[in-house]
């Protein structure tokens, strides 16, 4: 609330930094190391390319969003572990990352669609795996742009409550 930086602003910007250095410095060390063991194949297509990047652009500011989100929430709670522990299982377990969300029953699917998880690693993954194709992408980067819009709303109103709510003690 120090003016004139946005807390939110700098949150995002300070989420952005953590996804750049888990990126340079976890996965593509990590996609090196695997390309020594086992063949790797990567799309020759510019559109799967141009289409996969704006997606994990979409993907990173929905798990932003998320990360927001629950990061206003704390503002409310005497303790946030279990609530950032939680968050943390709903994201990797819904958004695909431990389990691909086609290994799930047809009605586990038809519910996760309703959520923005799946647009944070399921979408990308398929995409750049050119599992998706056509209208299939087309409608996977409509879904992660829908849920970055959506999900800004929650997190306005929870912070212009948690603004009210806030007491600062001393300096």
């Amino acid at each position: 609330l120090i003016r004139p930086y946005s807390y939110l602003g700098m949150k995002a910007v300070q989420g952005l930094g953590e996804g750049l250095f888990r990126l340079f410095f976890l996965s593509l060390p990590g996609l090196f190391f695997v390309s020594l063991f086992l063949p790797l194949q990567f799309p020759g297509h510019a559109k799967t390319w141009l289409s996969f990047g704006l997606s994990l652009l979409f993907s990173f500011i929905i798990f932003s969003e998320l990360n927001l989100l629950a990061g206003v929430v704390t503002f409310f709670t005497f303790r946030n572990e279990g609530l950032l522990r939680a968050k943390r299982f709903i994201i990797d377990l819904f958004s695909g990352l431990i389990l691909p969300l086609s290994f799930y029953p047809d009605w586990a699917q038809q519910l996760m669609a309703y959520m923005p998880f799946q647009a944070i690693s399921y979408i990308p993954s398929m995409i750049i795996t050119e599992s998706f194709q056509g209208a299939a992408v087309s409608d996977g980067l409509f879904t992660q742009a829908a849920w970055c819009v959506l999900l800004w709303f929650p997190i306005a109103l929870l912070w212009r409550v948690a603004k009210k709510r806030l007491v600062v003690q001393g300096g």
